[in-house]
């Protein structure tokens, strides 16, 4: 099979928000999801697992909350990439996250991924290699491939597809039960948030069973590409997993 795969190199530098006016200016809260109101936007998922490629150990169960990063500062080093691969079903706005962490446009008219692209995103002395793998059935026999090795796996979600999520939820369980990919960390985005009936993370988290994702760290987030809901926190998201690759 002949695919066509475009890459694409942005040199540009990181400052928090750039490109970015519209993204919630605080990140949202690192608390547990009990009790959140339903009025505002659910803290993000994260649970601890596995370093990538070890078996996962004993662990006691956490709590479905975000930690901050707590490590101490690294020492400032040349740019240096770090490969991410995102993946998840057709039409659930892969290539347009791509766009908006990259420049920050956001683009109605997004032509669906052939095979795959490959961007090249420079955010300071952080730069990130980001495999996107089109999300047709006949393309979904590659992602494990395009998985393989890397720093963190992004699955997107269209949130606001309620037809689909059986079926993204099948296809993530089905790549994370791969043995080549156990313990690298992934990352969950519902995208689509602006539009009526999206599910939010505790819905997300629920419908997607991701709580019986066991052997890595899991982490999710409801975005909204169009409106740049939460972009500059999963931005952050990215250039954490990128620099702990390295270190």
């Amino acid at each position: 099979m002949l695919l066509l795969g475009l890459v694409e190199e942005l040199l540009l530098p990181y400052s928090p928000g750039d490109g970015l006016a519209h993204t919630s200016t605080s990140p949202e809260p690192c608390s547990c999801l009990t009790g959140t109101s339903p009025q505002s936007s659910p803290p993000p998922f994260k649970k601890g697992g596995a370093s990538q490629g070890a078996a996962a150990p004993a662990r006691e169960e956490r709590a479905l909350g975000c930690e901050q990063d707590t490590a101490r500062p690294r020492r400032a080093a040349a740019a240096a990439a770090a490969e991410l691969t995102l993946v998840g079903l057709q039409y659930s706005g892969k290539t347009t996250f791509v766009n908006v962490i990259a420049s920050g446009q956001f683009n109605e008219d997004m032509i669906p991924t052939v095979g795959f692209n490959m961007r090249k995103i420079t955010k300071g002395n952080v730069t990130i290699k980001l495999w996107d793998i089109g999300g047709q059935p006949r393309f979904r026999s590659m992602w494990e491939r395009y998985c393989r090795g890397v720093s963190a796996i992004v699955y997107m979600v269209d949130a606001a597809d309620q037809e689909k999520i059986e079926a993204s939820k099948n296809e993530l369980h089905n790549l994370l039960d791969k043995p080549q990919l156990q313990g690298i960390p992934v990352l969950v985005l519902g995208n689509k948030r602006d539009l009526p009936g999206a599910l939010d993370e505790k819905e997300l988290i629920e419908k997607m069973n991701l709580s019986a994702i066991q052997d890595r760290e899991i982490c999710c987030y409801s975005i909204s590409c169009k409106e740049k809901d939460n972009i500059d926190i999963t931005l952050q998201w990215l250039i954490q997993h990128s620099k702990s690759r390295r270190s």
